[in-house]
């Protein structure tokens, strides 16, 4: 594969080094459901740090799959997600009950409290998780 000759034209021009993909226009098009997954990304958020404030929460919402996925990514590893379908979250009351039990479920796991964040609390269950099991599919304790 031959990489094309990058010549700097304009001052605002950055270079690419890869190889020119036909296919790249159409998967750069953005989701129709981006707008919407933000919103919910940002309402589910607001409600969990209100809940549970200063934990490390991961939190995105995706409309195609249905699913707004919620996680501690420190403690759980990049892999490890809890899901809840969109499907359960269709009033404000119900969301908030949701959003509660899963999030409680996972401070619970790590025997983290559902009170303000707590670094020592937060240190302790990260120590607590076995040396073998440190790895990049994460631990969740039962």
């Amino acid at each position: 594969m031959q990489v094309p000759i990058i010549r700097r034209q304009r001052p605002d021009f950055t270079p690419s080094y890869m190889p020119s993909d036909p296919d790249r226009a159409a998967r750069d098009q953005i989701s129709p459901f981006k707008s919407a997954d933000d919103a919910l990304t940002h309402a589910i958020g607001v409600m969990v740090y209100s809940l549970f404030p200063g934990h490390p929460w991961m939190i995105y919402a995706d409309h195609e799959q249905g699913v707004v996925v919620i996680s501690i990514p420190a403690l759980m590893g990049p892999t490890k997600k809890m899901v809840i379908p969109i499907k359960r979250l269709c009033n404000e009351a119900e969301a908030r009950r949701n959003v509660s039990n899963i999030c409680g479920e996972i401070l619970e796991r790590y025997r983290i409290p559902r009170a303000g964040f707590d670094q020592d609390e937060f240190l302790r269950a990260l120590g607590d998780i076995p040396i073998h099991r440190r790895s990049y599919h994460g631990f969740v304790p039962e």
